[in-house]
């Protein structure tokens, strides 16, 4: 096993815990805007900065939790903002939709790299800037906290 696979499953594992693991109450205190301003902030310095393999295992986590952690809460807002009957195709909808919406930044890590002969750093901290893109949707938003679901 190379040393860049140990480092994506360490992101991994440290993403999936923050899904799955105890972590889950935590989340949800937090609002998105912070995993935002973070998983931006965690990809400059991980994509940018960090080099040595002893590094990446120490910034791999915590790059993980604050880019996959915003998933957790997404299992419980979306399905509060649809009525019952509703409820699992908009959730599965809104999934989804998220990951078509994805892809292209596959094509377009692949277009930065062969158009601009930018290297894979610098072409995935041009693409974390998405993250901008969260923050600025982030006010658009609608807030259920507090609110009856809808039957």
């Amino acid at each position: 096993m190379n040393s860049v696979s140990v480092d994506v499953e360490i992101a991994s594992v440290a993403g999936q815990q923050t899904i799955y693991g105890d972590d889950f109450p935590l989340v949800l205190q937090c609002r998105t805007a912070a995993f935002q301003f973070g998983g931006l902030a965690s990809a400059i310095i991980v994509f940018q900065f960090l080099e040595s393999i002893a590094a990446l295992i120490v910034a791999l986590p915590n790059f993980g939790f604050l880019t996959l952690g915003m998933h957790a809460g997404f299992a419980v807002y979306f399905p509060e903002l649809y009525p019952t009957r509703l409820r699992g195709t908009g959730t599965g909808f809104c999934f989804n939709a998220g990951r078509v919406l994805a892809a292209p930044t596959l094509i377009a890590t692949g277009w930065l790299q062969d158009r601009f002969e930018y290297d894979l750093h610098d072409a995935a901290t041009l693409l974390s800037l998405l993250f901008v893109v969260g923050i600025l949707v982030l006010p658009f938003a609608p807030e259920n906290r507090g609110q009856e679901l809808r039957d």
